[in-house]
């Protein structure tokens, strides 16, 4: 009892601080008040810490359902004029930099002229549900927007340790275990070009947030895991994001498996062992060793590809046809689960290229997402194998 009371009062503790400190109103008070226990619940000493210092120094704004204020306004407000010396050459990310966002974890590093990180800044950003949507306000308790607001703490927690580092001119942005790099090429009156040159596990950690957005959501609202699942699929009181469904499934079995403690190690502390451990244990597997070699999986899927049944899935597997692709060759386990993450979520924010409602193009999307999951599937349920063997060993001896 004692353990739960601390807990309690320093979980309040934090709220009231971070309140006072960005003027938080009474209603982000009884949500957080809420928030943190959900979320912290079997969380470790260091992983609390770190979340009661990102929650320090990063300001939360609650934006109106109507308002026209953009993320580009809050970064005025909140960055100030950061980094004139740094000129940013835009890079194209793909569908995922073209979806919509009610709100975002908002993170930038200021650096000096010589390059050396000055101060990292940050916010998160949510809108508010649509007023007139009595429904989800009634379910949730609240205007917030508590499924994005959970979100956005994750991602942001996810990034609290090595958030920015730089070496050699390169600047890498940690988030969870997305990891992006970038170029700092000087052009003259102490000036730098920043070019993204690199950039990979992004999938993983919208796939891995989500899974923890929904079993913090679930505690949130007292109700089980399934029964959140229910409230997305059919009573229609949550609205479920791309990540849900086919990327948060694939993950979820992933943390099923005895790598669970490692995952969560990579993605919160940045632990490169146990991310060397998940793909050691993963290239263990069949699947892994015979990555190039094709199968009835990717024979199916060369098939759609070559003969789209619309000018609109034409049209997206020309746009997405080389993520759908990959060359496996030279790709850790985690590369390939990451690419097929991507590829699920190349299909469901372009679920209407398929006509559902005609039974070729049905059949099309079901056999495009069975052809593109199975990679990860197989990969995961092989090495669970595996791991079962290895402990059942282990006992015997």
């Amino acid at each position: 009892m004692d353990i739960e009371y601390n807990a309690k009062e320093e979980n309040k503790k934090i709220v009231e601080e971070v309140s006072e400190k960005y003027g938080y109103s009474e209603e982000l008070k009884k949500v957080l008040d809420k928030v943190l226990p959900a979320m912290l619940e079997g969380a470790s000493y260091e992983e609390k810490e770190l979340f009661f210092s990102m929650l320090r120094h990063t300001p939360i704004e609650i934006i109106p359902y109507e308002s026209l204020t953009t993320s580009e306004d809050l970064k005025n407000k909140y960055f100030g004029r950061i980094n004139p010396h740094i000129i940013e050459k835009k890079v194209d990310i793909g569908e995922y930099g073209k979806a919509p966002s009610d709100g975002a974890l908002v993170s930038d590093v200021a650096l000096k002229d010589d390059l050396e990180i000055d101060e990292i800044k940050q916010f998160i950003f949510i809108k508010e549900l649509n007023s007139l949507d009595k429904k989800k306000q009634e379910f949730l308790g609240t205007s917030i927007n508590v499924p994005h607001l959970i979100h956005e703490l994750g991602h942001a927690w996810a990034s609290e340790k090595n958030h920015f580092s730089i070496e050699n001119n390169i600047l890498t942005e940690r988030t969870g275990t997305c990891k992006i790099k970038y170029r700092l090429t000087p052009i003259g009156n102490k000036k730098y070009e920043k070019e993204e040159i690199f950039r990979e596990g992004i999938m993983t950690e919208e796939a891995l947030n989500t899974n923890m957005e929904n079993e913090s959501l679930a505690r949130y609202l007292g109700i089980t895991l399934q029964e959140l699942k229910d409230e997305y699929s059919v009573s229609g009181n949550l609205i479920p994001s791309t990540y849900q469904g086919l990327m948060s499934n694939i993950t979820e079995r992933l943390n099923q498996t005895k790598l669970k403690k490692d995952v969560r190690n990579w993605r919160l502390r940045d632990d490169e062992n146990s991310l060397r451990k998940i793909n050691e244990k993963m290239a263990e597997t069949e699947e892994y060793k015979n990555r190039t070699r094709n199968n009835s999986d990717l024979d199916r899927k060369i098939e759609i590809f070559e003969n789209p049944e619309s000018e609109k899935m034409a049209d997206f597997f020309r746009r997405c046809k080389s993520d759908f692709f990959p060359d496996k060759q030279n790709m850790t386990s985690m590369q390939i689960i990451d690419s097929v993450l991507k590829q699920t979520f190349d299909i469901k924010f372009n679920w209407d290229a398929f006509n559902l409602s005609e039974p070729r193009e049905l059949n099309v999307y079901g056999d495009l997402v069975n052809s593109v999951v199975s990679d990860g599937y197989y990969l995961i349920n092989q090495t669970d194998k595996i791991l079962e063997n290895s402990e059942k060993e282990v006992e015997q001896n």
